[in-house]
């Protein structure tokens, strides 16, 4: 993830990954609790679920949303808010 103006790592953009009725959801932050420090790549495991997800979506802190459809599994992706479209 990477955010553009001053908020350059995403913190606050929520992400979703839906495999059928599976929902994961992970929202960027730099911590968890008091003195401790998280790795800003959003990791999603899938088990036995499939190689490809119905959807990814990731609601930017302004508003913004971007979707992608039929995504594989092991890879890593870098996502931007210029790619995404305004919710309303």
């Amino acid at each position: 993830m990477e955010g553009d103006g001053p908020n350059r790592f995403a913190f606050g953009a929520r992400i979703e990954v839906q495999q059928g009725t599976l929902i994961q959801r992970q929202t960027v932050s730099p911590t968890r609790s008091y003195l401790s420090q998280v790795e800003l790549t959003a990791t999603f495991g899938l088990g036995k679920a499939g190689e490809v997800v119905d959807q990814v979506r990731v609601y930017w802190p302004d508003g913004r949303v971007t979707k992608l459809d039929k995504v594989s599994a092991n890879q890593v992706l870098t996502l931007r808010p210029d790619s995404a479209t305004s919710a309303n």
